[in-house]
């Protein structure tokens, strides 16, 4: 039967998708709130004028839009919406269960209401799914839904009678898809056949995938292939199943690996590179967009093997710098062919190389999007080398065949879309997720973390965590973690002190003073306040290649010289002092010219020598940059206040009240005359020179491109969301580590919103409010301190997500270890719950992991029993009734995990009538863990 799904539980969804074809396409009704009218002709009118004929082709993901597109229509219209994106996501398994549930209900709070938390529908087991849907169904959602509308409302217009008789009759179904208009490269036209006629057709989402099964079983050529339309595929396809499962004895899965491998790119594949720091691939943005639409790029790729041929998979390996992995994939076009060498210098010489044409299919951006890190590929797929010489490599066929699966498992992080739509452009959000521990809220946290920063969350463990430790080096996530030690000094800003001056005086100079130094938050706040929105990645500016200067502009402390830093920035000019003398002759390129210039023509007092400053800093200024370095401009030793790129040559420039002759043209790109810490993007204090060139290993890169991008968006623009995340938020004491920010937190008091307030803080004396683009989003562990214990002005200001145990995601880790995991996870729990309460269950995460029975001992031998200790007080009796060791009896006990032993009375109390004690022991390593009584019969 074609029902037939190793890899899926689908027991629970073809029943669901019954009540669904009764309810909602019999009916008018609703799937998810019985009672409800939903499914009618009118809210699918409403829904066509808004989203289908309504598109939105700007910036922004998926819900985003979708969320402002929907935003004026009625109530049920969204609640409808929230419906038909439940149809849409019951197939696809690459999108997690909890995922989907998290956004339908985002999507139905859309209209104002919220979904109770035991809807059926929403039940895990249904929303498992199927089967990858791969690439091009996430990134055209928004065409599978607009077909999906279209063709409910041709539906709803038929006769009641009509509509029984197609979904009683597959063939009359499939002939009304083909007949709704948009159905041509629809993978709903796959999918929703197998949904409501799952024994008649294949869980195969993909069009392409039929032909390959049918080109590889030899039932007709792949030329052939391309020409049959979707009923002669869903046919041939149906025919070849029946002669599989008769060969076979049993029904088959065209996925299982045995059958997969006889038809899954049966040629061989081929694995190319690309070192972008030899290679400047100028249209790559453009390439990557061309792929996401669907269409496909080529592009000419030396090989150093002349075996590929066409129709051959390739992938690109991205080599040199990191990001380092696989990034696209594609087929041969063209076999190998000689043509000019890409060096320049070899092709000069007539040196030829080989090359193929590869016809891209997905190209993936690293910095946005999921893709197969080195990393990943080192430690999944052994037995090939990912650190090849030469480009044009084969892949061995198991290697490939587990590359594919790791492509597909890893989708473009932008084609996801786990951004959720906004409230207005920049509502502020303040989450605590909690739950007992071991329930994922470290992982939980990190993907919401990344989804506020408004960036694409992927799907694959390594993608997420490349893309959060990308946020948090750019100073976009800040992480923080509360303990009892916490102060408002620490969080907000205090007073420290401080050795030397600020303009530069050793620090080993007598006398300290106080230096008020902002916190973790006010930092984070002050990134957040600044931004003005983000460029594309094509736009922005990048510091490889470049040097980074440091430069002063008169004295930051100094009244008199605030004019030089304005006009600077007004003239679009970096202004440099010393002798006004014109630097502009080419013999000015040698600092014994300018040495001999400043002995000659000098005002200062002193002696003059090639260390001086006079001497150093001109040389340095006329000779050093090089057009697109980049200057930071510092205010005292300790802040900087600007940053911009040099573009332009030395200029004499003087001033009719002398000094500060000397300039270079500047493009200003960040400007903040109060100034942030240096310690934001570098390592170092600044030093009292003028200009200097600063080390490149001391700069915080990702963080310092932040700044220079985050003011050059144009006109009106959302600034860049940030996130920070407060670790253990229930550990301190909140109102003294908040403070006044008690207040400010509230969406409505943020700066720009209708309530703002900004309060005077006590150290610096400076106003200050909350950005709105800054969100909070803390963590707390139920089993420190329950939910109900928190500050009550913490609890109004923030939205609370639970986190529980959830046995489901244990399947695979129970199939590893052949122990039924789920079941022991539920059990433990249950009983935790009857002894001491719910908050002190045992999450999920601590068995993930394990891979063998051995590990799964180690968890309840390490981890399990000592948190079960803590738990009940050291009380063995209740820790043994939980692992089902306890017996009524006062006999020695041999558990499972525990062994009992009576202890004897001292001398003097053995009269008889002393209560029985016993000594509980953990059974050892060579004694071993049986998870019989535990687990049940």
């Amino acid at each position: 039967m074609a029902r037939f799904n190793p890899h899926h539980d689908n027991s629970k969804l073809y029943p669901a998708m019954r009540e669904f074809a009764a309810e909602c396409l019999l009916r008018d009704g609703s799937l998810l709130q019985p009672g409800l009218t939903l499914w009618t002709s009118e809210n699918l009118e409403e829904l066509d004028r808004s989203f289908v004929q309504n598109p939105d082709e700007g910036d922004g993901t998926y819900y985003v839009k979708l969320g402002q597109q929907v935003g004026a229509g009625s109530p049920d219209s969204r609640k409808l919406m929230a419906e038909l994106h439940w149809l849409l996501f019951v197939f696809p398994s690459d999108m997690k269960a909890s995922t989907k549930v998290e956004r339908i209900k985002e999507m139905w709070a859309w209209s104002g209401d919220d979904l109770p938390d035991d809807v059926t529908f929403l039940n895990h087991n249904i929303l498992e799914g199927l089967g990858h849907t791969g690439q091009a169904y996430k990134n055209h959602r928004w065409r599978e839904l607009s077909f999906l509308i279209g063709a409910l409302q041709l539906w709803k217009k038929l006769p009641p009678d009509q509509r029984e008789e197609n979904l009683a009759q597959s063939n009359r179904f499939t002939a009304f898809l083909d007949a709704a208009p948009g159905v041509e490269g629809r993978q709903l036209r796959h999918i929703l056949p197998h949904l409501l006629f799952p024994d008649e057709f294949e869980r195969i989402s993909s069009p392409r995938h039929k032909r390959e099964i049918l080109e590889g079983f030899g039932v007709v050529t792949r030329r052939d292939a391309n020409k049959m339309d979707t009923a002669s595929l869903d046919a041939a396809i149906g025919e070849l199943r029946k002669k599989l499962d008769t060969e076979h004895g049993r029904a088959i899965d065209s996925y299982e690996p045995d059958i997969e491998s006889k038809w899954r790119d049966r040629g061989a594949t081929y694995l190319v590179s690309w070192n972008p720091a030899k290679w400047d691939w100028q249209s790559f943005a453009e390439d990557r967009a061309t792929t996401v639409a669907g269409e496909t790029v080529t592009h000419s790729w030396r090989t150093s093997s002349k075996k590929p041929k066409v129709d051959d998979r390739v992938y690109l390996l991205r080599t040199g710098q990191d990001p380092r992995g696989v990034i696209a994939r594609g087929r041969v076009a063209k076999a190998p062919y000689p043509d000019t060498h890409w060096e320049n210098a070899r092709a000069a010489a007539g040196e030829t190389a080989d090359f193929i044409d590869v016809e891209f299919e997905d190209i993936r951006d690293p910095a946005l999007d999921a893709f197969v890190p080195l990393d990943i590929l080192t430690s999944k797929i052994a037995g090939q080398d990912w650190s090849p010489q030469s480009s044009g490599i084969l892949i061995k066929p198991a290697a490939a065949r587990a590359l594919a699966r790791l492509w597909e498992a890893e989708e473009p992080a932008e084609t996801d879309i786990e951004t959720t739509a906004r409230v207005g452009a920049a509502m502020a959000q303040n989450l605590i997720l909690y739950g007992p521990p071991g329930t994922g809220k470290t992982y939980t946290t990190t993907a919401e973390a990344v989804r506020l920063c408004g960036e694409p969350v992927p799907t694959g463990d390594g993608a997420l965590m490349a893309v959060y430790q990308r946020l948090l080096a750019a100073g976009r996530i800040e992480f923080v973690t509360f303990h009892q030690s916490m102060a408002y000094e620490d969080f907000v800003e205090g007073r420290q002190p401080m050795t030397g001056s600020d303009d530069g005086e050793s620090a080993a100079s007598a006398g300290f003073r106080l230096e008020t130094v902002p916190g973790t938050f006010r930092r984070i706040a002050k990134r957040a306040e600044t931004s003005r929105g983000r460029v594309s990645t094509a736009d922005s500016v990048q510091i490889a290649g470049r040097q980074v200067f440091k430069m002063s502009i008169g004295e930051a402390n100094n009244p008199e010289d605030a004019h030089l830093f304005e006009d600077a920035i007004k003239g679009g000019y970096a202004v440099l002092g010393f002798e006004d003398i014109d630097w502009s002759d080419e013999k000015y390129a040698s600092r014994e010219a300018i040495l001999a210039a400043c002995k000659a023509n000098s005002t200062q007092s002193g002696e003059i020598d090639s260390r001086s400053g006079a001497v150093n800093m001109p040389f340095r200024f006329r000779n050093w940059i090089r057009t697109g370095d980049v200057v930071i401009v510092s205010k005292g030793n300790s802040r900087f206040r600007a940053i911009g790129l040099f573009t332009g040559e030395y200029e004499f420039a003087p001033r009719p009240e002398g000094d500060y002759a000397h300039r270079r043209a500047v493009q200003w790109l960040w400007v903040d005359r109060e100034g942030v810490p240096i310690d934001e993007i570098y390592s170092r204090r600044f030093m009292q020179q003028s200009i200097y060139l600063l080390y490149d290993s001391e700069l915080n890169v990702p963080a310092l491109e932040r700044y220079m991008n985050s003011q050059r968006v144009e006109g009106a623009a959302d600034p860049e969301p940030f996130v920070l995340i407060i670790d253990e938020i229930n550990r301190a004491n909140i109102s003294k580590v908040f403070g006044e920010l008690i207040t400010l937190l509230e969406s409505d008091k943020r700066l720009g919103q209708p309530n703002q307030i900004k309060v005077r803080l006590p150290y610096s004396g400076d106003e200050f409010g909350v950005p709105s683009n800054l969100h909070i989003l803390g963590t707390m562990n139920t089993a420190d301190r329950s939910i109900a214990l928190l500050d009550t002005a913490l609890r109004r200001r923030f939205t609370f997500r639970e986190l529980m145990p959830d046995p489901a995601v244990l399947k695979d880790a129970a199939e590893r270890t052949k122990i039924n995991l789920p079941t022991l996870l539920t059990t433990i729990n249950d009983r935790i719950e009857y002894l001491y309460d719910r908050e002190h269950q045992i999450g999920h995460a601590y068995f993930t992991g394990c891979e063998t029975r051995g590990d799964v001992d180690k968890v309840m031998r390490h981890k399990v029993i000592p948190l079960l200790a803590e738990y009940f007080f050291e009380d063995w009796a209740r820790i043994a009734a939980v692992l089902g060791d306890l017996e009524t009896h006062d006999r020695d006990i041999s558990g499972g995990f525990l062994n009992r032993s009576a202890l004897q009375a001292p001398p003097g109390l053995d009269n008889g009538e002393a209560l029985p004690r016993f000594r509980w022991s953990v059974r050892s390593a060579e004694e071993g863990f049986s998870y019989t009584r535990l687990l049940g019969p």
